[in-house]
């Protein structure tokens, strides 16, 4: 069994999940119901993190992602809204690389610019990355 330590939920993620049609449906959940974020710290001007965060109403889809990938289920929050995050940075740059192939053209430029970012050692200035990728 191919695993990885999970520093976000202290779970192993059993990557022999990570079938083709498994990565395509949660590759297009995230590209329609999340959100792939650069984590700013606007007192500093920089990027201190990456994370993958999805939301739904009903929480039986994010604890699908969960099984696929870690991380973590929490909510309801005031809202009624259940929200699945990653943000172990060496896990989401897995995650983004292992879906990026069926993301949207929007969804791979964000990919790209967490990329980019992980690359840098954080944090890394917000300046630097919308002057690189034009945001």
């Amino acid at each position: 069994m191919d695993t990885k330590t999970n520093k976000d939920s202290r779970r192993i993620v059993d990557t022999t999940m990570w079938s083709r049609e498994n990565l395509a449906w949660a590759a297009a959940f995230i590209d329609g119901e999340g959100s792939i974020t650069l984590e700013k710290d606007y007192k500093v001007g920089k990027v201190v993190g990456i994370s993958i965060v999805a939301y739904q109403k009903d929480p039986e889809l994010l604890y699908r992602l969960l099984d696929l990938f870690g991380g973590r289920v929490a909510g309801p929050n005031g809202s009624n809204v259940y929200y699945w995050r990653v943000r172990a940075r060496d896990q989401v740059y897995a995650i983004l690389c292992a879906l990026y192939s069926w993301f949207s053209t929007n969804r791979k430029k964000e990919a790209e610019i967490c990329f980019n970012a992980y690359k840098s050692p954080m944090p890394v200035s917000i300046k630097y990355l919308g002057e690189k990728y034009g945001r």
